[in-house]
């Protein structure tokens, strides 16, 4: 994401691209994205969330199989010490 927006980079919308294709090939995947952030970043990393639910959508993702979690990882730690988005992935 571009820095303090919910807008792709360049490379952003080639991993959106790459990741409704492998999810378009796999019928049984579903993915769910959850939002690891503190609450000073909540608003912004909930919208960079939404956004990416839609630009999966808009690539042919049926949205039955994406969703966004309601609530931020517990404890507010995800894989980094900086604000992400995790994408889980089921079938």
């Amino acid at each position: 994401f571009e820095p303090n927006s919910d807008t792709f980079t360049g490379d952003g919308y080639k991993r959106v691209a790459m990741f409704s294709e492998m999810m378009n090939h796999v019928d049984a995947v579903k993915a769910r994205i959850l939002v690891s952030t503190s609450t000073s970043n909540a608003r912004l990393e909930q919208l960079r969330a939404e956004r990416l639910r839609a630009a999966l959508i808009q690539q042919h993702v049926p949205s039955s199989r994406v969703d966004v979690s309601p609530e931020p990882i517990k404890g507010g730690a995800g894989l980094s010490s900086h604000p992400e988005l995790v994408v889980v992935l089921s079938s």
